[in-house]
């Protein structure tokens, strides 16, 4: 798939791939309008239907978002974490709060590596999240907002595999 710039460029680039004889179709997609850069088809997001939801306790509803960048401080230490995340914010955050109550059971995660060494004969501390960056629909726009937020706060709790993948897409 590439950008259409005009029709002459299409037409050279048809006849170099027909000349080529590969197998390929060229698709050409038309460059985003300022609505589409501007607008977002997500403005009504189901809210979060819980009464005493733990992530949208002082925030607006922010469980349900997807296409996100957050930012998760751990009540017990102060350390933080930048991530992003498709999905439901709830089922991302679900997911870590399970690796830090739960380490043997994750061994690879941020998390557990953070309770074992931080809090082992703690109980599980609680994890604040604040959301950086939402409704962010394409995946390297994610993990480009992701390793900006890295960069710029310096989380303590991504593992350093992880802060040097993301910082790849900026640097």
């Amino acid at each position: 798939m590439l950008p259409f710039l005009n029709d002459s460029y299409s037409k050279q680039v048809n006849t170099i791939v027909r000349k080529s004889g590969l197998p390929v179709r060229v698709v050409f997609r038309p460059p985003p309008t300022l609505k589409d850069i501007l607008t977002s088809s997500r403005v009504y997001e189901a809210g979060c239907d819980q009464k005493c939801c733990r992530y949208c306790r002082d925030q607006k509803k922010i469980c349900h978002l997807r296409g996100t960048v957050y930012l998760i401080t751990c009540s017990g230490c102060g350390k933080r974490c930048v991530g992003e995340t498709e999905r439901p914010l709830r089922k991302r955050l679900d997911e870590h709060r399970r690796a830090l109550s739960h380490p043997q059971s994750y061994p690879t995660s941020s998390f557990s590596r953070h309770r074992t060494t931080m809090h082992t004969p703690e109980p599980t501390p609680e994890l604040e999240v604040r959301m950086l960056h939402r409704n962010l629909m394409k995946p390297l726009g994610k993990k480009i907002m992701e390793a900006k937020e890295i960069k710029r706060c310096k989380p303590e709790i991504n593992s350093k595999e992880e802060l040097v993948e993301a910082l790849k897409y900026i640097a």
